[in-house]
């Protein structure tokens, strides 16, 4: 039972999804898109199944674990995040918050403003070497997750710094290459539920 309800959660959430600029996308990128979304929901059903629960804690990870693999494929095909979809994450933190027993409302939506505000003046600062696009997605992993986003950034920065340093090392990318972080971002989610 617990599995199709993560089903139902998955595929709600990717149909939602889909109604976003997923048009713009090739074919081929829009299948890439849903097959990243059933394996964030068959992750997620690992995940749970390892932790026995199916609860409402279960609906508040499912989500945010599809939405960031979602932006994800977009990242890494557009290397851009879809506004619409932040937007929508973020009212399904908004939305999702009383049935979090991890995270109080405050702390959720304090962590989501400082981790934002913090990542919004490093986009600033670097000249958008981290996109504000990025900072977005971080404030709202913030309202999902509250203070405990600080291991979810900590994974991706790990991450994206040995991706970075292999992508160098083998020249597949140069000193001043674009990398999309939102992949990095979604495997710290992962890392943080696995863990």
């Amino acid at each position: 039972m617990k599995y199709i309800i993560a089903v139902v959660v998955g595929l709600a959430a990717t149909a939602i999804l889909g109604a976003d600029k997923v048009k713009e996308m090739p074919v081929r990128a829009r299948v890439l898109t849903i097959c990243a979304s059933g394996l964030s929901v068959t992750l997620m059903c690992l995940a749970a199944a390892r932790k026995s629960e199916m609860s409402p804690r279960f609906a508040v990870l499912a989500v945010p674990g599809i939405i960031l693999t979602y932006l994800s494929v977009y990242d890494i095909l557009l290397l851009a995040v879809s506004n619409e979809t932040i937007v929508s994450a973020a009212l399904c933190a908004l939305l999702l918050l009383p049935l979090n027993g991890d995270v109080a409302w405050w702390a959720a939506l304090a962590s989501a403003g400082a981790l934002f505000s913090l990542f919004a003046l490093i986009s600033r600062l670097t000249k958008g070497a981290l996109g504000l696009g990025d900072a977005m997605i971080i404030g709202v992993v913030g309202l999902f997750t509250g203070a405990n986003a600080v291991y979810i950034i900590t994974y991706a920065v790990v991450f994206s710094g040995i991706a970075s340093l292999v992508l160098l090392i083998s020249k597949r990318a140069h000193k001043g290459a674009s990398i999309p972080f939102a992949p990095f971002l979604c495997a710290g989610f992962f890392m943080y539920i696995i863990l």
